[in-house]
């Protein structure tokens, strides 16, 4: 028996995607491997105490993901009305497929390292350059959990 293909819907303000935007960059290769760097030259810049609280701050923002923060909001506060576009969501056996009226892409589940589940949304990360995040509201109560177990079977699902 073929699996189902499962539809989902949502608009995402400007606001909402940049609160999603440092989650979505926590716990990465980039930012682990370059905090642990600042880290090592904050250890090194002892005992200057300001070449330290910079270096730290640097490491914090990298670890935390809020580093992202600049580069998320400035072109989603350009293309205002491109970012809050309704977006549609398709999901089947080979991939998640987003799409707007501006645009779309698709990415195979072969390409999805990981999907991590929070409260209210999924993150969806795959290789460079796409992770994003998809609101549980996108999808109804049965849609959802169909989604979870087609995740679960297809890549490593993580909590948090």
């Amino acid at each position: 028996m073929k699996p189902q293909s499962i539809t989902g819907r949502f608009q995402a303000s400007v606001g909402e995607q940049l609160r999603q935007a440092p989650a979505i960059n926590r716990w990465t290769l980039f930012s682990n491997g370059f905090g642990s760097c600042f880290l090592v030259l904050a250890v090194l810049s002892l005992p200057d105490p300001i070449p330290v609280a910079i270096d730290v701050a640097i490491a914090a923002a990298l670890f935390t993901g809020y580093y992202c923060l600049p580069f998320t909001g400035l072109p989603l506060l350009a293309k205002r009305a491109l970012a809050e576009q309704p977006v549609e969501v398709l999901v089947g056996p080979s991939g998640i497929r987003l799409t707007r009226t501006a645009g779309g892409f698709e990415i195979p589940w072969t390409r999805i390292r990981r999907v991590r589940e929070r409260r209210d949304c999924f993150f969806v990360m795959a290789g460079y350059p796409r992770a994003f995040y998809l609101p549980k509201r996108a999808f109804n109560a049965a849609d959802l959990d169909a989604f979870r177990a087609m995740a679960i079977t297809r890549t490593k699902v993580t909590q948090g």
